[in-house]
């Protein structure tokens, strides 16, 4: 990330971490202080973890990627088929994988990114990979279970995606 100009990165410290729920929330100890605003993602060395809720001075709600209303725009790494990442509330350290068209070649251990196709996460930050994988007959897209790259178990620092071009990118879209 630090090698695209068009971001920068707010380390923080995980101070609240909810792992447990149906929508779970990750408290940081940084704030608007800091240039954090809502919207933006968060990530940490090994990949995703959420975005952004909302901010006080010194604090900030992250919206968990264990959190079942929450969707971020993916990609398969090899073939850039788009898909979707998204909860079941289920398994901390699982999340589902929606949206790859049956037509596609899919196979356990492939490695899922962030798409980049929105101002939140640059392009090619890790999800995790497949772990599991079914086509039913009748349906158009893959059943498919993905590793997360986080143990969101033990998150303990993160960082703030801050994107450069994100108001002149959002205005004209």
């Amino acid at each position: 990330v630090n090698s695209d100009r068009n971001f920068t990165l707010v380390p923080a410290k995980v101070i609240n971490n909810n792992f447990r729920r149906s929508e779970n929330y990750i408290t940081l100890d940084k704030g608007n202080s800091s240039g954090i605003q809502p919207g933006m993602g968060v990530i940490t060395s090994s990949g995703v973890v959420g975005i952004t809720k909302s901010t006080s001075s010194n604090f900030t709600t992250v919206t968990s990627l264990l959190h079942q209303n929450l969707m971020v725009s993916s990609q398969l790494q090899k073939s850039k088929t788009l898909c979707t990442i998204q909860w079941d509330a289920q398994s901390p350290l699982l999340t589902q994988l929606r949206f790859v068209p049956r037509h596609i070649e899919l196979e356990i251990g492939d490695t899922v990114v962030t798409s980049g196709f929105n101002s939140i996460f640059p392009p090619e930050i890790l999800v995790g990979t497949v772990a599991y994988l079914e086509l039913p007959e009748e349906s158009p897209f893959y059943f498919a279970t993905v590793q997360l790259a986080n143990d969101f178990t033990s998150l303990d620092y993160a960082y703030v995606i801050q994107s450069i071009l994100k108001v002149e990118k959002d205005s004209l879209e």
